[in-house]
């Protein structure tokens, strides 16, 4: 029996908790603690005195705040998720660990999809 050859291009693919795992997480938290920050600092800078937009019409009332409050976090995330994507190619033509960016992507659109969803009440008005 001879020895055994290892192939470190393809060795380093299974390595789970090594560098391009890391540096994955690193920027799918960065990416998310981004659009967090603008979701928090929109949302303080949206609230309206009680009945300031009483005796406007809906559409009139809809601040730029919070249109920012409403599409900022889901456009970050977004952008986050094809860019994540995009190393995900970039990695994958190399023969590097790709998977890590690939979920890093799909967390990202997730969250994303969960600011969309939750994100349209910043544009209702209550009167």
């Amino acid at each position: 029996m001879g020895p055994i050859m290892v192939d470190e291009k393809h060795s380093s693919q299974h390595q789970l908790l090594g560098t391009p795992a890391r540096r994955a997480v690193a920027y799918t938290a960065a990416v998310a603690v981004l659009a967090v920050i603008i979701s928090v600092v929109f949302s303080y800078l949206t609230t309206d005195a009680p009945g300031s937009c009483a005796t406007e019409e809906v559409f009139s009332c809809i601040s730029v705040n919070r249109l920012i409050l409403t599409f900022g976090p889901s456009g970050v995330l977004a952008l986050g998720g094809i860019g994540a994507f995009i190393k995900t190619l970039r990695t994958w033509r190399v023969g590097g660990p790709w998977m890590v960016w690939h979920a890093s992507g799909w967390v990202l659109f997730v969250l994303m999809i969960m600011f969309v969803a939750t994100a349209g009440g910043a544009l209702i008005v209550q009167p």
